[in-house]
């Protein structure tokens, strides 16, 4: 997830997984962001990148688990597949942090991709490492364009 306060000049890359997520990473970021900068959420943008999809992720009670005590109403993130196992959607999960910071829906940016389904254009730690051993990196980039 990739943060940024323009007008500050102050930019947060962070890696929410479904561990950051359950320790709202993302939320910490905006609130060192506002802390260290002055920067007014309101006037931040953000951009969740490629991820393992809703489709695709299934996990174990241990992270259902995780959730469940990270958050309040913890079933519109999860499509039930099997006993004490789920589909996770980590893309509305951050979303609904980010917003509840302070940060507009509207200035909100979720690539529509799903590293697992797409592996022409990602790579997938979890598709990959289980099907061939290996994987590569995916990177995110921030910066502040020059004037």
């Amino acid at each position: 997830v990739l943060i940024g306060h323009p007008k500050a000049g102050a930019f947060a890359a962070v890696h929410a997984g479904w561990r950051g997520t359950t320790q709202s990473i993302v939320a910490k970021s905006v609130e060192r962001l506002k802390g260290t900068y002055g920067s007014d959420p309101a006037d931040m943008m953000a951009a969740i990148g490629p991820a393992v999809g809703c489709s695709r992720y299934e996990i174990g009670s241990d992270v259902i688990d995780a959730f469940s005590k990270a958050f309040t109403d913890t079933d519109k993130y999860f499509k039930p597949t099997r006993d004490g196992h789920a589909l996770v959607d980590l893309h509305k999960a951050n979303r609904d942090q980010l917003t509840a910071c302070g940060i507009r829906l509207s200035n909100i940016y979720t690539a529509p991709y799903c590293t697992m389904e797409r592996p022409d254009l990602f790579f997938s730690y979890r598709l990959e490492k289980a099907k061939y051993g290996r994987t590569g990196r995916l990177l995110s980039v921030i910066r502040r364009r020059s004037k």
